[in-house]
C-alpha cells in the first residue's frame, strides 16, 4: 500500500514541476511516466488493479498526452443540440485514458 501511495505521490510531484524542466529532464519524465503507464497496462492483463494504480496510470496518461506527444481518441458529444459540449478522452474500464506513443 505504501509503495502505491509513494508511486502516486511521485507522479503528482513530477507533473507539478513539468513546466519548468529542461529537455533532458522532460525526456526522463516522459520515460518515467511511460514506464508507469506500461506497467499499468501489463497489470490489467493479469489481475484486477487497485484504485491507486488506476489513479497513477491516469496521471501518467495525462502527462504523456500533454507533454510527451502521446495521442488518443476522443469521444464526441452524442446529442445534436449539445452546443459547447466538450469531447472527452476515450477511457478503459478503470477510467484511465487510452493513449498511444508518438510514431517516430
Amino acid at each position: 500500500m505504501k509503495t502505491k501511495l509513494t508511486l502516486l505521490a511521485l507522479c503528482v510531484a513530477l507533473a507539478l514541476v513539468a513546466g519548468c524542466s529542461t529537455t533532458a529532464d522532460k525526456d526522463k519524465r516522459c520515460a518515467t511516466y511511460a514506464d508507469v503507464y506500461t506497467l499499468y497496462l501489463a497489470s490489467t492483463e493479469v489481475r484486477p488493479v487497485s484504485k491507486e494504480e488506476s489513479a497513477a496510470a491516469a496521471a501518467a496518461a495525462i502527462f504523456l498526452r500533454t507533454y510527451c506527444g502521446w495521442t488518443g481518441k476522443t469521444t464526441t458529444p452524442a446529442t445534436k443540440g449539445s452546443r459547447g459540449a466538450k469531447s472527452e478522452p476515450e477511457v478503459d474500464a478503470n477510467g484511465v485514458p487510452i493513449i498511444y506513443p508518438p510514431s517516430k
